[in-house]
């Protein structure tokens, strides 16, 4: 993730994965096996803005490997600069909490960097899923499953791990076809298709079904949702909006988290492992 002629850039949110690439960079440059002459560090400043505010712990990470994290003004575009990309580019710009982050690839680039490792991945591979209560609903490991309601209750209330046995555990062993059949009324009662046009609607109504989670052969319960996770449209969307900004600020986007190893890995792993784990094995980079 180092190959660069120029400083590596990196993204600091001041979140686990982001922060943790940044201080393991800093690390390797520290004993000399870093190959790219230098490592800069990048952070949107979100001063004053209630809970989007993490600069504190973006300054944390700084202070602990000793470099700078450079402090980037979140990009703030009008609807018209949406439309303007739209229609020069023949593609949407993406959506803008991640077009807000536009500043700091300009910036990167501007100081020389032709590369920007990002955190993404993070979240979907080293998180754990909740249909660890449907594998052990289906593997009749009653005490397991007893014994995770008593700890999510514990931590998220007795109401809401209620709906999550029945989303999470009941929900993804009822047969396929009447899952569908509950995603179709439960999308209907949303409206979120009614402002498309009847042709944008029955091209939608093809896609969902050429891209059903309910489509592959699995081992496990739970890695229909896994799988989704990988091929799902709003995720593929996301990512190839990121690296078209990306490109066109000059960029080449790098997502250490989004590896064959990380989703491989997540793949053969149970969901009733530790979701933990992987994510303390992080912290031991950082502050």
């Amino acid at each position: 993730m180092g190959n660069s002629s120029g400083p590596v850039a990196c993204e600091v949110s001041g979140g686990l994965d982001s922060s943790a690439l940044f201080a393991v960079a800093a690390e390797l440059q520290r004993r000399g096996e870093w190959p790219a002459p230098d490592t800069h560090g990048y952070t949107l400043d979100f001063r004053g803005t209630g809970d989007a505010d993490e600069m504190d712990y973006a300054q944390a990470v700084a202070r602990h490997v000793g470099k700078e994290v450079t402090e980037v003004a979140p990009t703030r575009q009008a609807l018209a600069w949406y439309e303007d990309w739209a229609g020069r580019h023949g593609y949407p710009a993406g959506y803008p909490n991640g077009v807000m982050g536009l500043g700091i690839r300009q910036e990167a680039r501007r100081r020389g960097s032709n590369c920007l490792i990002v955190g993404t991945g993070g979240d979907e591979w080293l998180d754990g899923y909740r249909t660890y209560y449907a594998e052990a609903i289906a593997s009749r490991q009653w005490r397991e499953l007893r014994q995770r309601l008593q700890l999510d209750s514990r931590e998220a209330g007795i109401p809401q791990t209620c709906r999550s046995l029945f989303r999470y555990g009941v929900g993804p062993l009822l047969p396929a076809r009447l899952r569908r059949a509950i995603h179709s009324v439960r999308r209907g009662r949303s409206g979120h298709d009614g402002w498309l046009a009847a042709p944008m609607r029955q091209r939608l109504v093809q896609r969902r079904a050429i891209q059903s989670a309910d489509d592959p052969i699995v081992a496990r319960t739970g890695q229909r949702s896994q799988l989704l996770t990988l091929n799902g449209a709003f995720g593929l969307l996301a990512r190839e909006s990121e690296e078209r900004l990306c490109a066109w600020a000059g960029l080449e986007i790098r997502r250490p988290f989004w590896t064959g190893g990380s989703s491989n890995s997540h793949l053969r792993r149970p969901s009733a492992c530790d979701a933990a784990a992987p994510r303390a094995s992080l912290c031991t980079a950082l502050p």
